[in-house]
């Protein structure tokens, strides 16, 4: 295996894209995202508290207004752009046309 090879596999583990759904806010796709990247629940799954679960979204970012950085009103044009932030030890990129990018750095 080549040096070029082991790199790309390396960048094929280290980084997830996901597409969010047409009824799906950006928050919720983040944290859906960061959850299958991870392995890690979205909540926690007992009462133990034994399945490691995802912090709070809101800890790190306002969901409100994630969910409303890219709406505009309806007789203007669609605002482009992206947001980057840390989330769970991922950095989470999330663009105007509803891909989210986790990337393990």
């Amino acid at each position: 295996m080549t040096e070029s090879e082991s790199n790309s596999e390396e960048l094929t583990e280290e980084e997830y894209t996901y597409h969010t759904d047409e009824d799906q806010s950006l928050s919720e796709a983040v944290i859906w995202a960061v959850s299958a990247f991870t392995g890690r629940e979205t909540i926690t799954a007992n009462a133990n508290g034994t399945q490691e679960a995802l912090e709070p979204l809101f800890d790190t970012i306002d969901p409100d207004a994630l969910d409303s950085l890219f709406q505009t009103a309806e007789d203007r044009e669609s605002m482009v752009g992206t947001v980057e932030f840390w989330y769970c030890g991922c950095e989470v990129t999330v663009d105007s046309t509803g891909f989210v990018i986790v990337t393990k750095r």
